[in-house]
């Protein structure tokens, strides 16, 4: 049950590993960009862990930035060990005035979630600070 509710909240955010589209995000870790119906998806993995930044393309977002943020954060700070795949799926929705974070990951029979409203690099904080 738990795989099953993960598996569907994790399908179709992931983007292709093009190499025209990557950006080396530092510590070995490639990020993959691309763009469809006015939006840009950049994505990329660490561990067990799969991370996808959503934004409207007219704004412009500088998500392969962000992105950078993000990985060096997860230098020094860790992520709970998932069974299979844990997922963070950051949405800035369109005017980029403000953002959606949802990070979820599993553990046996249990699906953790996070949800905020707050930038990725605090909810990143809040996960990191989960203790079972």
């Amino acid at each position: 049950m738990a795989n099953e509710e993960l598996r569907t909240f994790t399908d179709g955010k992931t983007v292709g590993k093009i190499e025209e589209n990557s950006t080396d995000l530092g510590h070995d870790i490639t990020g993959y960009g691309e763009g469809a119906a006015g939006t840009q998806y950049f994505g990329w993995s660490e561990g067990n862990w799969q991370f996808l930044i959503e934004s409207a393309s007219e704004d412009q977002m500088n998500n392969p930035d962000i992105a950078k943020q993000m990985v060096e954060f997860l230098e020094e700070n860790y992520l709970p060990a998932p069974d299979d795949t844990g997922m963070v799926y950051v949405n800035y929705p369109a005017a980029g005035d403000e953002v959606s974070v949802d990070i979820r990951w599993q553990d046996q029979e249990m699906v953790y979630q996070l949800m905020t409203s707050e930038v990725p690099l605090d909810a990143l904080e809040m996960t990191t600070s989960f203790e079972k």
